[in-house]
């Protein structure tokens, strides 16, 4: 073997030395990403109504009896002159923390739920406008729930911006990718959100644990999630992926939905199924 031949061989082994280097540095620097991206990945819930311009909410519309009227398919039956509970729409989200003034990066469907949703799309053209109840996020390690409010929303794409009220969170923002325009289909990407809502926590509770939450809150979902979030259980879900052909801000904010485009759950206890008020005034 000449000298020529051995000076390649010993240049492409540095190379190859290099790259695994770089390899191993980035796989190590995965961990860490991780860890301090998890304080600034946030729960969302949200519980919204439909009012009509005088400020009336839909309500359960009750027999004789008092007891909920549902239509053939079992729906429970809502009307403004019902006479029964509000009717309400809960479900759940994530946001992305993104400065220290307590703005979130979310998608819309989040900041507002009643967007291109078929189910509230005949009570908007009924006139009838959606109403917050509630709409909060919880931070891990936070134990109290945090009132969020909506700054503004894309027109077109599923993103939207929120801001805390009354309290600013700690926990180092997550940087927004300066050449975001440059991230190119195929790159690896870190997938990390609470995709599943309260369904990922409560499986990895015990059952003293499932008894304690119940003496806290019984069937009450909200109750549920606040005691978890007492108890520093959010944990958000993490898992790898590819940047699929997509504007990079929806591409980003996938990941906290993993491709699901909300979750509705009942007034119910927790996995109630999802219940669509059909009738319109």
């Amino acid at each position: 073997m000449d000298a020529g031949t051995i000076e390649a061989l010993q240049a492409r082994n540095e190379n190859l030395e290099t790259r695994l280097r770089t390899l191993e540095a980035r796989r190590g620097q995965v961990p860490v990403a991780v860890a301090k991206a998890r304080a600034a990945v946030v729960f969302i819930w949200g519980t919204y109504t439909f009012a009509d311009n005088a400020g009336r909410p839909l309500r359960h519309v009750l027999d004789e009896n008092g007891e909920p009227v549902a239509d053939a398919k079992g729906v429970p039956m809502v009307d403004l002159t019902g006479t029964g509970s509000v009717a309400v729409q809960n479900y759940m989200g994530t946001a992305f923390l993104v400065d220290r003034e307590g703005r979130l990066l979310t998608n819309r469907h989040i900041a507002e739920p009643w967007w291109e949703d078929e189910g509230d799309a005949p009570l908007l053209a009924a006139g009838l406008r959606p109403v917050f109840i509630r709409l909060r996020a919880l931070f891990p390690g936070h134990p109290d729930a945090v009132p969020i409010e909506v700054l503004r929303v894309d027109p077109t794409l599923d993103v939207a911006l929120v801001r805390t009220v009354g309290w600013t969170p700690t926990a180092d923002p997550l940087p927004i990718h300066p050449e975001s325009d440059r991230l190119e289909e195929g790159q690896a990407v870190i997938l990390i959100g609470v995709p599943t809502g309260l369904d990922a926590v409560l499986s990895k509770l015990s059952v003293q644990e499932y008894s304690a939450m119940d003496r806290a809150g019984g069937a009450n979902q909200y109750a549920t999630a606040e005691y978890l979030s007492r108890e520093n259980r959010f944990s958000p879900t993490i898992t790898g992926g590819v940047r699929l052909g997509d504007s990079p801000a929806r591409a980003c904010l996938r990941c906290a939905d993993h491709g699901r485009r909300k979750r509705r759950t009942g007034p119910g206890s927790p996995g109630a199924r999802d219940r669509r008020e059909r009738r319109v005034p």
